[in-house]
Formats: structure tokens, C-alpha cells, sequence
């Protein structure tokens, strides 16, 4: 075949080829033109073998042959292709670590698409945000969103040629911290090809070697930062599901026979706080002139009505109180009793007459004189010392006696209220109680309980005390030496936070196992003289805490805690309740190689995990 005819036909489908396939024949055609050459080159100068050359010649003449063929089966098939090609369809696949999103975009075969500008939209599924546009800029079919808060969002393939979602959107939960679980990251990895692509290996093999090779990898220590929590800030109470409680309460009487136990409620007073209320002030008033005047009713007749006032006994002003009536109307008199003045007269209204209407009313104002007083109130057993009732008043006022009838003292003292004079105001009061013919008491605790070992104060720990009721005021029991003690104790660690006084607490903090133990309370009492002894006990049931020791322990606002300052183990309910843990950690700050469940972990200087 001449090679006349070999360009003529391969100039029939140059305007179909790309770029590409134009490098591809043109690196074809050197390569034709450089076997001819050589051929010639043999002709001339190995005129001795020509069937050689001739066979050379006619083998280089069938490889163009083949080369234009299958570049002209190229160009028509990709041209039939781009023909049928149809829209494809992809999926949006989101993932959260801590406060990220990480979307891809797949095919079918959950393979990330790539060498495409693909964007996306995102807005949250509930609030008034607008939604935010994210691009995924080094096309690889994964868009990650950083430093985004906790929640839900929806998200949306923005279109984009060939590409089409069938559902319109996709609704993805932000995770608001670490949770320590198996991440897929094979559709991630890129090959070798992909960071640096054949297109461009002839820039990286012309690009300058530096003297120094750097390693570009950030190198951080293994360290973690992290805030203490004290454990004494947690609420312990919400784990737990025992607490402590006291049963119906165990009463003796103290007499010079001492009584029985019994089972009785009790209420404490103390009697030596009561007082009587004052006495009420007499009230004023005044009386009206009622008497009615004879004559026509009909006549208009006028009046007068002066007001004359004093101060400390100096006239200081005058006031008219003018007008007309008829005759038998009632004037009211106008009263300044408000303004502090007072007058002897008791009319209240004028009733006019046929004749001359005047009247005259002296209004007198006088500053009051502050006075003190002392009253002394003596008792004859001496149980309440002296009592001294003391203050100030003006004169003229009458100052109540304080009462002590209700504490069961009498008196023959005048207690009639102290009027205060300009002078010396001072009066005894001498109180008498008769002697107690029987004197008794009655002292009472609860008799039951129950707690638990635990590490939690509210379920470990009852409060026991013993209430005093001196029926005659006498005060024969010694409150201050009460003894405490524990007997038949099978918990193997209940403990008392005290051996004498009115009030106690046992705890099971430290017991063992579970069991009973009766704390024992000695009353020590006095009466006519003779020093005795009554007991109360209380039967304690103690019984294992009942809560989930595994649950992770947060604090009030939810955050993880951890045993240690490096944060590397998760604190449990355990550590804080059974263990008694004094302090954990939060908010850990990650840098460098760190083991987590089990698991190895790579993190940068910005807190953020690199998967390993």
C-alpha cells in the first residue's frame, strides 16, 4: 500500500480526535517515518539483502495500518458513548466523630465518586440557621465539615451535570463527643497514583531535589490535658437507689419506778422559751349631741364654729368653720385628732336653731415625754435566773406585765400594767413554783433502721438522738452524758461517730458484709437525789447498695469522666460510689500517640483523632 493512501485515510477522522489521540498518532507517524528513514538508510547501504528490507518495509507499512484503524474504532465508540450516556445515580453516606461531618458521595457499588466539583448543602433539622454551602475541593468524592455543633442536619447534593440523588435529602446526627468505636476508612485511602497522577510525572521528575530532605509529619510527645473534678461536686444521691431510714421510735419513762419500753410519738418543746402576749389598749370614743332644737325648719340660718389650737400650752392659731343651714340640720365639727391634737369636748356635730349658732372648740397638742422603765422578774428555784423586762415609753403609757403563769409559776406580786410617770418607773415581779411531787421525764429514739454499704452519705449514714421530755421542768436527765455503744454486730465494720452526747450517727461505710447491729444509748437521770440509769436500743438492718457499678460516670452536664489525669480510663459509678474515688478528670486535650479502649490513636496539636 502506497503511503499516499495510508494520510489520505487518516485524514478523513482527524477532526473527530481529541487532543490525547492526536499526540498518540503523531508519536505513531515518528515513529513510521523513522523506520522508512532506516530502511533507506540499509537500502544504500546493504543494497545485498533487499528481500530483508523489503519485508521491513512492508511490516512497518502494516503496523500504520492497524494504528489508524484502532484509533478510528476509538473515536467512533467514545462518540456513541457520549451519545448514550444517562444521568447516574448517587447516595450521600454521613459520618460524626466529635462536632465533624464527614459526607461522601457514592456510586451503587458504595464507591466514593471522583474527579468531581461536587456541593453540597447543609442546614439544621430544627432552628432558624440558614444552611451553609460546602464544596468538596480536592474531588474525591468526600466533603468533611469541621468544628460543627452537636445535632441533626440536613443535607442535599447541590446539581451538578450527570449526577442526580434519589431521595432529595438526608437528615445526619453530629455527635457532640468521642464515642470509641470501629471507623470504616478503606473507601478513604488513596493510591499512589491518585496524589500524584501520570499526567503529571514529568513535573515531578523536573522538579528541583532539595539539599534536605524534611519530614513533613507533625512529631508531638504522647501528653493529654484535662480538667479535675472533685467527687465531693457530684451528686451521689442519683446513683444510688438506697437511703437510710429510721423506724417508730422506743420511749422510757423516767420516775423514781422506772416504767416499761413502749411505742410512742414524740414531740419536743422547751418550756422555758414561753411567754404571754400584752395586754390590749382600752379603746376611745366619744359621744354625739343627740339633743334636737324646736323651729321652722324651713328658715336659713348661718354659724360659726371656732377652733382654738395650743401647743405645750401656747395658743398658736385659730380656724373658722363658717356656713349656712336650716334650722335643725346636724354640722358635723371637723376633727384634727389626725394632726395630733385631742380636745375635752365630746360634740361631734352642731344642731342649729332658730337663734345665734356659735361654738368654740379648744384643740390642744403636747409633745410627749420619753421615759424609761425596768421591770424585775425574780423566780424562787432559780431556773430561770432573774429576768429583767426593760425599754422606753412616753408618759401616760401603759406598759403590760410579762406572764409566767404558763411555765407553772404563780405570783402575788401587782402585775397590772405599769403606767409610766415623769420619774423613776421600776417594779418587782416575784415568781413562785411549788415543789414537784413526783418528778418525771420521758426520753424516746427510733427503735428501727436500715442503711447501706455504700460510699454515699445519704445511703450509709443515720443520724440517732435522744429526745428529752422533763414533764415537771426539773431537768433530771444528764443530756450531755449520754453513752453510746454497738452490741451483736455482724456487719464487721458499722461504726459510731461518737460514744457519748445527746446525738450520734452510725455508719456502714466501712462494713463488710451484710447484717444487723443494735446501737445502745445510756441515759444517765437523777431523781430525789438518787442517780439512775434507763436504755434505749435501735436495730439496725444493713444491706448492700443496689446500683450499676459499669455505667459511665458523667458529671451534671453530661461530660465523660475519667480516673486518671492523662484521661486514658473512663470512670464508672463504681469509683465514685463503692470505691470512693476523691477526684476525676474531664475535657481531655489529646496530643501525640495515645491508647484509648484499646485501641492505638494518632492526635495532632489541635485535639483532633487520626485514625491508626
Amino acid at each position: 500500500m502506497e503511503f499516499g493512501t495510508i494520510f489520505k485515510g487518516a485524514a478523513s477522522v482527524l477532526q473527530n480526535f481529541s487532543k490525547t489521540q492526536l499526540a498518540v498518532l503523531g508519536l505513531t507517524m515518528t515513529i513510521t517515518v523513522g523506520g522508512i528513514g532506516t530502511g533507506g538508510y540499509l537500502i544504500y547501504n546493504h543494497f545485498h539483502e533487499p528481500q530483508e528490507i523489503a519485508a521491513e518495509v512492508l511490516e512497518t507499512e502494516t503496523e500504520t495500518e492497524e494504528i489508524v484503524a484502532a484509533v478510528t474504532e476509538e473515536t467512533e465508540t467514545e462518540t456513541e458513548t457520549e451519545a448514550e450516556a444517562e444521568p447516574v445515580e448517587v447516595t450521600l453516606v454521613g459520618s460524626s466523630i466529635e462536632k465533624d461531618l464527614k459526607i461522601k458521595v457514592q456510586d451503587k457499588d458504595s464507591h466514593n465518586i471522583k474527579d468531581e466539583a461536587f456541593s453540597i448543602s447543609v442546614k439544621p433539622k430544627k432552628g432558624k440557621e440558614k444552611e451553609s454551602i460546602y464544596e468538596d475541593d480536592d474531588h474525591d468524592g468526600i466533603i468533611h465539615i469541621k468544628d460543627i455543633s452537636g445535632g441533626e442536619y440536613v443535607v442535599a447534593l447541590q446539581e451538578i451535570e450527570g449526577y442526580y440523588t434519589k431521595e432529595e435529602s438526608y437528615t445526619f446526627a453530629v455527635k457532640e463527643k468521642i464515642e470509641y468505636t470501629k471507623v470504616e476508612v478503606s473507601d478513604e485511602i488513596k493510591k499512589e497514583s491518585e496524589v500524584a497522577p501520570a499526567e503529571d510525572a514529568q513535573e515531578v521528575a523536573e522538579a528541583p531535589v532539595e539539599n534536605e530532605v524534611k519530614d513533613t509529619v507533625e512529631r508531638l510527645e504522647t501528653d493529654c490535658k484535662s480538667t479535675a473534678v472533685a467527687a465531693s461536686s457530684l451528686n451521689k444521691d442519683k446513683y444510688a437507689s438506697g437511703k437510710a431510714t429510721l423506724g417508730t421510735a422506743v420511749t422510757a419513762t423516767l420516775s423514781k419506778t422506772k416504767g416499761a419500753q413502749a411505742l410512742v410519738t414524740f414531740t419536743y418543746r422547751n418550756p422555758w422559751l414561753v411567754r404571754n402576749g400584752s395586754e390590749g389598749q382600752p379603746s376611745e370614743g366619744g359621744n354625739g349631741n343627740s339633743e334636737s332644737q324646736s323651729g321652722d325648719q324651713t328658715t336659713e340660718v348661718s354659724y360659726t364654729i371656732t377652733h382654738v389650737f395650743y401647743e405645750n400650752g401656747t395658743q398658736v392659731k385659730t380656724e373658722e368653720q363658717k356656713g349656712t343651714g336650716k334650722v335643725g340640720d346636724k354640722i358635723p365639727i371637723t376633727s384634727y385628732v389626725a394632726e395630733g391634737y385631742s380636745t375635752t369636748s365630746d360634740t361631734s356635730e352642731l344642731v342649729l336653731t332658730a337663734g345665734e349658732n356659735l361654738l368654740t372648740i379648744e384643740w390642744k397638742k403636747e409633745t410627749p415625754k420619753k421615759v424609761s422603765y425596768t421591770i424585775t422578774h425574780t423566780f424562787s428555784d432559780n431556773a430561770s435566773g432573774t429576768v429583767e423586762q426593760s425599754g422606753e415609753g412616753n408618759v401616760g403609757d401603759k406598759i403590760a406585765i410579762d406572764s409566767y403563769t404558763k411555765d407553772g409559776y404563780t405570783t402575788k406580786s401587782d402585775v397590772t400594767d405599769l403606767v409610766l410617770a415623769d420619774g423613776e418607773n421600776k417594779r418587782t415581779i416575784q415568781w413562785e413554783k411549788p415543789a414537784a411531787a413526783n418528778p418525771t421525764a420521758t426520753v424516746s429514739m427510733p427503735g428501727t433502721g436500715e442503711l447501706f454499704i455504700s460510699q454515699n452519705s445519704a445511703a450509709n449514714t443515720l443520724t440517732l438522738e435522744v429526745k428529752i421530755e422533763d414533764n415537771n421542768e426539773t431537768k433530771i436527765v444528764d443530756a450531755a452524758g449520754i453513752k453510746w455503744s454497738l452490741k451483736d454486730d455482724s456487719t464487721a465494720g458499722a461504726a459510731l461517730s461518737a460514744t457519748t452526747g445527746q446525738k450520734v450517727s452510725l455508719s456502714a461505710k466501712s462494713a463488710t458484709k451484710e447484717g444487723t447491729v443494735t446501737v445502745v444509748a445510756t441515759i444517765p437521770y437523777t431523781i430525789s437525789g438518787e442517780k439512775k440509769e434507763a436504755t434505749l436500743e435501735c436495730k439496725a438492718t444493713v444491706k448492700k447498695d443496689t446500683y450499676d457499678g459499669t455505667k459511665v460516670l458523667t458529671d451534671d452536664a453530661g461530660k465523660t469522666l475519667y480516673t486518671d489525669e492523662k484521661c486514658t480510663t473512663v470512670a464508672t459509678v463504681a469509683d465514685l460510689v463503692e470505691k470512693g474515688t476523691t477526684t476525676f478528670y474531664k475535657d481531655p486535650k489529646y496530643t501525640g500517640w495515645q491508647t484509648l479502649g484499646g485501641k492505638l490513636y494518632y492526635y495532632n496539636s489541635n485535639n483532633v483523632r487520626m485514625v491508626h
